[in-house]
C-alpha cells in the first residue's frame, strides 16, 4: 500500500495545490482490501504470453474498472507472440502530459501448478504474475481510482499503457511504447520494483547477432588437408569474442544469492559486469563424425551500460569476421542493436530525485537505486521524455515470476 500512496502522491507533485497528504494516507489505507480484491482477480486470469484468450479476459477487466472513470479505452491486438494491449487516456486539469506503464503478461501461468495465495501475516501475495506484475498493475488501477474519487487530476493528460506482451517482446509492443513515449511530458514504468523501495536506474543496451561461417567440406579421413572446418574455426572466434566481455569473477559460486547473504552483502546489481557478449546457440548441419562440417551459426548476445562501448565492441565483432583463421572460411554478421541503455542522466535524473523526495514525504522511505542487466519500455522511453523504472510493487528478483 506504501507503493499506491508514493504513486498517487508523484501523480500529484505534477500540480499544486493536491490533496493534503493524511487525506491522501487514509484514503489508501482504506482501499487495502480494494486492492487485494483487484490483484486477486488479475492473478486469477491466465495471462501467460500469447494466451489470447487470457489477455482479452484481461483487457475486458481494466475496460470495466476503468470506463466509468472517465477513461477513453482502446484495445491494440497482436499476433506475435501473442496479446491484448490496452490505452486507457484520462484528461486532467495539470500541465504534464504522463505515461503510467505496466504489464499485464506472465511467464507462469496457473496451469504450472502455482494458483494465488495471499499470506496476511507477511502481506505476501503469490501467483502467476502477482510481482511480474500484476501486483503494479492492480496498483495503477486502484491510483486512478483514488485519485478520481478525490476529485483530482493533476496532469494535463494521463495514459495508461498496459502491455500485454512484455515478457517475449514483439514489433507492437515496441511501436506502441514509442509512439506514447513521444506523446507525454514524462513516463512513470510500474514494473516491479525492487526490495528496500527500490527502483532501477541503470540499465544495458541490448543487441543480438548472428554469426554464419562458411568454411570447405571433405572427407575428415582421406582429405581433412582439403578442408576448411568451420566448427574449428568458429572455436577460434569464440575464444576472440570472450576477450571482448569485461572480466569475470573467477568463482561464480561466490556471487550466488546464498553466498552474498551469508556475507551480508545487498546485492543491488552491482556485480553485474559491464560489458557481456552471451555466446548462445552453436549450431551446424553436419551430423557425421567423418565429414569436415563447412557450415556453422553463432547467436550471440550483447549488453552494455554505455552506447560507446556497445557500438566499440560491434566494430569488433564485425572486423573479427573480417579476419578468418583458415583459407577457404568467410564469416558473416548479421544483427543490430535492439535497445539503448537505460542512463540516469539530466532530466530523468530531477525526476528520479523528485520521485526519491516524495517517497521521503510521504511513507518515509529512503529510495535505493539498482542495476540491470535486463530490458524493459524504460530503455526506450528514456530516449524520449524524463523516465523512472521500477516504481511497482517491491519483489525478490529471483522469485518475481
Amino acid at each position: 500500500m506504501r507503493k499506491i500512496l508514493t504513486s498517487v502522491a508523484m501523480l500529484m507533485s505534477f500540480q499544486s495545490p493536491a490533496a493534503d497528504l493524511q487525506t491522501l494516507t487514509d484514503a489508501v489505507k482504506n482501499s487495502e482490501s480494494a486492492y487485494l480484491s483487484t490483484l486477486e482477480s488479475l492473478v486469477r486470469i491466465d495471462s501467460d504470453t500469447g494466451n489470447m484468450e487470457g489477455s482479452q479476459k484481461i483487457a475486458d477487466f481494466i475496460q470495466m474498472r476503468l470506463a466509468p472513470l472517465g477513461g477513453k479505452i482502446e484495445f491494440v491486438k497482436s499476433d506475435k507472440p501473442g496479446g491484448v494491449h490496452v490505452i486507457a487516456r484520462f484528461a486532467g486539469e495539470g500541465r504534464k502530459r504522463v505515461l503510467l506503464y505496466g504489464h499485464s503478461d506472465t511467464v507462469l501461468s496457473s496451469k504450472a501448478g502455482h494458483g494465488y495465495k495471499y499470506d496476511p501475516a507477511t502481506k505476501i501475495a503469490y501467483g502467476p504474475g502477482a510481482a511480474d506484475s500484476k501486483g503494479s498493475v492492480a496498483m495503477l488501477l486502484e491510483s486512478i481510482r483514488l485519485m478520481s474519487e478525490l476529485n483530482e487530476r493533476p496532469y494535463k493528460e494521463l495514459i495508461l499503457y498496459i502491455d500485454a506482451e512484455e515478457e517475449g517482446g514483439s514489433k507492437t509492443e515496441d511501436e506502441l511504447v514509442e509512439k506514447l513515449a513521444k506523446e507525454v511530458d514524462v513516463a512513470l514504468i510500474a514494473d516491479t520494483g525492487r526490495p528496500d523501495f527500490g527502483i532501477v536506474t541503470k540499465r544495458k543496451a541490448s543487441g543480438n547477432f548472428t554469426i554464419r561461417i562458411k568454411g570447405i567440406s571433405g572427407h575428415g579421413g582421406n582429405a581433412p588437408h582439403a578442408g576448411a572446418n568451420a566448427l574449428t574455426e568458429a572455436g577460434y572466434l569464440i575464444v576472440e569474442l570472450d576477450k571482448l566481455n569485461s572480466r569475470f569473477p573467477d568463482n561464480p559460486l561466490e556471487y550466488t544469492a546464498a553466498a552474498l547473504a551469508a556475507k551480508g552483502i545487498k546485492d543491488r546489481g552491482q556485480f553485474i559486469p559491464d560489458n557481456v557478449l552471451n555466446i548462445a546457440v552453436i549450431s551446424t548441419p553436419n551430423n557425421k563424425t567423418n565429414v569436415i562440417p563447412d557450415q556453422v551459426e553463432l547467436r550471440v548476445n550483447l549488453r552494455t551500460y554505455e552506447q560507446k562501448e556497445f557500438e566499440r565492441i560491434q566494430k569488433a565483432i564485425i572486423d573479427l569476421a573480417k579476419k578468418p583463421r583458415r583459407q577457404g572460411v568467410t564469416i558473416t554478421v548479421e544483427g543490430a542493436q535492439g535497445m539503448p541503455p537505460l542512463e540516469l542522466a539530466g532530466d530523468s535524473l530531477k525526476l528520479v530525485n523528485a520521485y526519491k523526495k516524495v517517497a521521503k514525504a510521504t511513507v518515509q522511505k529512503e529510495v535505493s537505486e539498482w542495476m540491470a542487466g535486463g530490458v524493459t519500455p524504460a530503455n526506450s522511453t528514456a530516449r524520449f521524455v524524463p523516465t523512472i523504472d521500477c516504481i511497482g510493487v517491491d519483489s525478490d528478483p529471483m522469485l518475481e515470476h
